[in-house]
């Protein structure tokens, strides 16, 4: 199970090191440990995490679900709204009175 999250989170451009919330329901907290390590062979640092136990899932026969919430980094780039002028003429009043307050401290 957690090798399929692993390869979904990759083809959204992510990876299991992004988790930053967990939940896992498991139908039988006998399991908890042995879950637990596989997980950490999953997580190096492992995210924050809900365990609870439930009688039964959405699937019937199924022992755990996991419900993972995580982020995926994007490039942005920067706008530049404000371009130098070369004539004092040309500057606005606000950047004249900012270039004033600055030399004045």
């Amino acid at each position: 199970m957690l090798g399929n999250l692993k390869k979904t989170f990759e083809a959204a451009g992510s990876s299991l090191d992004h988790v930053v919330k967990a939940q896992v329901f498991m139908t039988d907290l006998a399991n908890f440990n042995a879950f637990d390590e596989v997980w950490r062979e999953y997580f190096k640092v492992p995210p924050a995490r809900t365990t609870i136990g439930t009688t039964g899932l959405l699937v019937p026969g199924t022992l755990v679900e996991i419900d993972l919430i995580g982020f995926k980094f994007r490039s942005r780039k920067i706008k530049t709204f404000c371009k130098p002028t070369r004539r004092d003429s040309d500057r606005s009043e606000i950047e004249k009175t900012f270039e004033a307050a600055t030399r004045a401290k």
